[in-house]
């Protein structure tokens, strides 16, 4: 492992690199050229480079999609190294969880020294003492306790989780991919490299198998639309096909890493599985792309009534989409470098746009929607649009 705050780190592939450090290096990733693309000037205000930047919290739905990453492409054993399963109330008959439930199972008890506006922890201590029920908080104090250090997934996550992992299991498509975790596996390999414009870029891959690169990514606000419709919206909307284009060009950068030997970290066992990735899955395989890309989109269950779903979308080298992943990174990276010369990386970036029209034969016009409410004709308008001056 590298510790954080080091110098930055030479070019190369690494393997067991922590998030932390992998994040901290100044370099762009997929996420920057897909706001880049999207967002243009919008980029540097969500940047390391702006110092006014708020941090982001992270939400129940992103731990939700690490504890699935980790179980999918981890595997179980490093799921239960990272993440603690809270308790379920419904799995304790007869739970005292407030302070008047357990000041009335005291005196109920006959425990005389209860006392009904007694602090609740000191309530807690008496019943553990005298009653022999489960406590809510007694229950969490020692839960807490052995989950030192791990992430908290609550019950109906963790049974959410283990469902979507099943199923996954069930389907020829995916269960390779989920499958290896018991197998030799290459989860989060890091790739950076510098073009000959001087940007460094970073890859990270969350698994990484001979005939695929894969990537589990979460399906958002799905209402009731056909699958195949909500997953090409988010990568439409997104611009998630900057991620899979990056992907072939980061594999295309760690075979020459792998073969010049700048390759780092890791246990002599997946070092020596990825050394031999160039020899079994070459980009020219008989006339075939030696790999491809593989998305397992997902959507969480929802107690508004919606399931579970597991969704893989394919996507072969030099295909349609790969090819409009490969422009839109191609003209983020144009206009960081065009950014980058004109104003620095220092100073606030901004635009002014042209001055528009509102005529329909201006080459730069405002485009108002079909949608729009407009009036009936009024008396008198021709004469309101007159702007000669009237004849005497």
């Amino acid at each position: 492992m590298i510790d954080p705050g080091t110098a930055p780190i030479e070019d190369g592939v690494y393997l067991g690199l922590d998030f932390e450090t992998y994040i901290a290096q100044d370099a762009l990733g997929s996420t920057d050229f897909s706001r880049l693309y999207g967002r243009r000037e919008g980029w540097w205000w969500q940047s390391r480079h702006n110092i006014h930047r708020k941090a982001r919290a992270r939400s129940d739905a992103l731990n939700f999609g690490s504890a699935l990453h980790t179980l999918l492409l981890e595997g179980k054993d490093a799921y239960s190294e990272r993440y603690a399963v809270a308790p379920n109330p419904n799995d304790f008959p007869g739970l005292l969880v407030t302070a008047p439930e357990i000041y009335s199972a005291l005196t109920a008890a006959g425990v005389k020294d209860a006392k009904p506006k007694m602090r609740k922890g000191d309530l807690v201590n008496m019943a553990k003492a005298y009653l022999d029920v489960p406590i809510w908080d007694a229950i969490m104090e020692k839960f807490e306790r052995q989950a030192r250090g791990k992430d908290i997934l609550q019950a109906a996550e963790h049974f959410a989780v283990k469902t979507m992992y099943e199923a996954a299991l069930s389907d020829e498509t995916i269960r390779p991919v989920v499958e290896a975790s018991s197998l030799q596996r290459l989860t989060e390999v890091s790739v950076f490299w510098t073009t000959p414009e001087g940007v460094r870029i970073r890859y990270r891959f969350d698994t990484l198998l001979p005939s695929w690169n894969a990537d589990l990514k979460s399906i958002g606000n799905m209402r009731d639309r056909a699958m195949s419709y909500a997953v090409g919206d988010q990568i439409a909307s997104g611009h998630l096909d900057v991620q899979l284009a990056m992907s072939f060009e980061a594999r295309r950068q760690a075979y020459q890493f792998i073969q010049a030997g700048q390759l780092y970290g890791g246990s002599p066992e997946t070092r020596a599985y990825l050394e031999q990735f160039p020899a079994r899955a070459p980009l020219d395989l008989n006339g075939v792309p030696g790999w491809n890309w593989l998305w397992i989109f997902y959507g969480k269950p929802e107690d508004d009534g919606a399931a579970p779903v597991i969704f893989p979308l394919r996507v072969f080298w030099g295909d349609g989409r790969h090819l409009e992943g490969w422009r839109k990174f191609r003209t983020a990276y144009l206009f960081y470098l065009e950014k980058v010369a004109a104003v620095g990386l220092d100073a606030p970036w901004s635009r002014v746009e042209p001055v528009h029209d509102t005529n329909d034969g201006a080459a730069r016009r405002v485009m108002f929607p079909p949608w729009e409410k407009l009036p009936e004709p009024q008396l008198g308008e021709l004469e309101a649009m007159q702007w000669q001056a009237s004849e005497t």
